[in-house]
């Protein structure tokens, strides 16, 4: 029987088909493609790649802080405290 000489699809190099490879459903035989299982392997990375439909990461923009810490005015607690709690001395009694 002849022996059928099939075109590796990576590398061209021209190699005898196996005819004894099962054809199971999904599952890759590389010996009907390539000539190595090293170009097997490439044409069906190259595959799986064009295939992938997976949709790509979008790149997120960071917000730019509105005021950089070099221009952030320094804040003094005790005058603010001051401001906050200012209550009459009358006052003070009625809650008392």
């Amino acid at each position: 029987m002849a022996n059928v000489k099939k075109t590796c699809r990576i590398c061209g190099d021209q190699y005898e088909a196996c005819r004894s490879t099962k054809s199971t459903p999904n599952v890759f035989y590389w010996q009907e493609v390539a000539c190595s299982p090293e170009c097997g392997m490439k044409y069906l990375q190259k595959v799986n790649e064009s295939r992938d439909t997976t949709p790509k990461p979008k790149r997120v923009k960071r917000m730019q802080p509105l005021v950089s810490d070099t221009e952030a005015p320094e804040i003094d607690i005790a005058d603010t405290t001051e401001d906050i709690i200012s209550i009459d001395e009358e006052e003070a009694e009625i809650i008392e």
